[in-house]
C-alpha cells in the first residue's frame, strides 16, 4: 500500500509542478526538483494551498545552492526556522500550531526538526502556539524547541537569537502546558 501510494504521490508531483503554485517539501526543506526517491517509513501531507509535506524521520535532505532566486511576493524576507534539541529525552509530545495551523506534533526521541516555517508565516503579526500534552512520565535530558530567524547556509541553519525558546523537563511530561507567542514578520 505504502509503495502504491508513493508512486501516486510521485504521480501527482509530475503532474503538479512547482510553476503551478504547489510545492514539495521533505523535511521541511523544499524539494520541487527531486525525481527518482523511493522512501519508505514517511508521512505525507498536503496543505491547504495543495503543497505536499513529507515527514521522513530516517531520511536526511541535502540542499545545493541552484543560484540566486526571487523570493515569492507574499513570503516574509527573514526565514523562519523552528528547530528541536532533545538531550535524550522522553514522555514529552508538544503541538507547535502558526497561526491555527497544526505544523508539527514534537515528540521526544525523534531526530532533530529543522523546518522552514515559511509557508505557515504571512508578513505582519503571526501566533505561535506550543501545547505539551501530558504523558505518562519523563526521563532523561530536556527536550528544547526553538523558533528564530536564520539561514541556510550550504545544507546548514544558522540560527540567530531565537524568538521562542521552550524547554520541556523530565518533571514536565506529566503535565499539560500551553504558551502562545506573536511573531511581528516583516
Amino acid at each position: 500500500m505504502t509503495g502504491a501510494l508513493l508512486g501516486l504521490v510521485g504521480g501527482l508531483a509530475l503532474a503538479a509542478p512547482a510553476d503551478k503554485g504547489r510545492e514539495i517539501y521533505i523535511n521541511g526543506v523544499r524539494a520541487d526538483r527531486v525525481v527518482g526517491v523511493e522512501m519508505q517509513g514517511v508521512n505525507l501531507r498536503f496543505d491547504e494551498k495543495g503543497n505536499l509535506w513529507i515527514d521522513a524521520p530516517n531520511h536526511r535532505v541535502e540542499v545545493e545552492d541552484a543560484g540566486p532566486s526571487q523570493p515569492a511576493a507574499a513570503v516574509p524576507a527573514a526565514r523562519y526556522w523552528l528547530v528541536t534539541d532533545d538531550q535524550d529525552s522522553s514522555g514529552h509530545t508538544i503541538d507547535v500550531v502558526v497561526n491555527g495551523v497544526l505544523v508539527r506534533k514534537i515528540r521526544s526521541g525523534e531526530p532533530q526538526l529543522i523546518l522552514d516555517l515559511a509557508p505557515f508565516l504571512r508578513s505582519g503579526p503571526n501566533t505561535v502556539i506550543c501545547n505539551a500534552i501530558p504523558g505518562r512520565g519523563g526521563a532523561g535530558g530536556p527536550l528544547r524547541l526553538f523558533v528564530g530567524t536564520g539561514r541556510n547556509e550550504a545544507g546548514t541553519v544558522v540560527l540567530d537569537d531565537p524568538t521562542i525558546s521552550l524547554m520541556r523537563r523530565a518533571d514536565d511530561a506529566t503535565r499539560s502546558f500551553s504558551r502562545t507567542w506573536t511573531l511581528d514578520v516583516r
